[in-house]
């Protein structure tokens, strides 16, 4: 919705979450916006809960990641 209400958002958003044992990733959050839309920070941290990676070796593992955004040319 807030690629709707405003096609130019740019920014960058963080996304701490948890890869579990079993490689599904769990507590996904905003770690940081500077994308200047809270609802769209968390629709982004959202969408890492419940995905599927390869188990990590050792236990759990805490991944940190940016995304950058910015329009596409016309």
């Amino acid at each position: 919705m807030a690629l709707v209400r405003d096609p130019h958002l740019t920014g960058r958003v963080a996304v701490r979450f948890v890869i579990d044992t079993d490689g599904w990733a769990r507590s996904a959050r905003v770690s940081a916006d500077y994308a200047g839309d809270p609802a769209f920070a968390a629709c982004v941290a959202r969408q890492f809960e419940g995905l599927r990676l390869p188990e990590p070796d050792g236990g759990r593992v805490t991944v940190g990641y940016p995304l950058f955004f910015s329009p596409e040319p016309d």
